[in-house]
């Protein structure tokens, strides 16, 4: 099984699409700036979460973020890993 990164770059780009910027995001689903950072870092967040950014977008969940499997620990992309067994490295820091 290969292990498996989350992120949130179709969020970004949904976000260039619409002509909006975070602070207007952050404000339009009602979430906190600490949140809008820890999307760009990769970290987690909750459903709940990415719920009222689909809301605010006018999108679907799964239009926020795309998974792609990790090569090897020095092809990582910002990202949060899915199998945490094989995932003990930090992210790099983000958007």
């Amino acid at each position: 099984m290969s292990t498996k990164i989350l992120n949130f770059n179709p969020l970004w780009k949904l976000l260039i699409d619409k002509g909006m910027n975070k602070t207007q995001l952050q404000e339009t689903a009602g979430v906190s700036a600490a949140t809008i950072a820890k999307l760009g870092r990769g970290d987690n967040v909750t459903t709940e979460v990415l719920l009222r950014i689909a809301t605010a977008l006018e999108c679907g969940v799964e239009d926020l973020f795309e998974t792609s499997d990790i090569k090897s620990p020095d092809s990582l992309a910002r990202g949060t890993c899915l199998d945490t067994s094989q995932c003990s490295h930090d992210m790099p820091s983000g958007i």
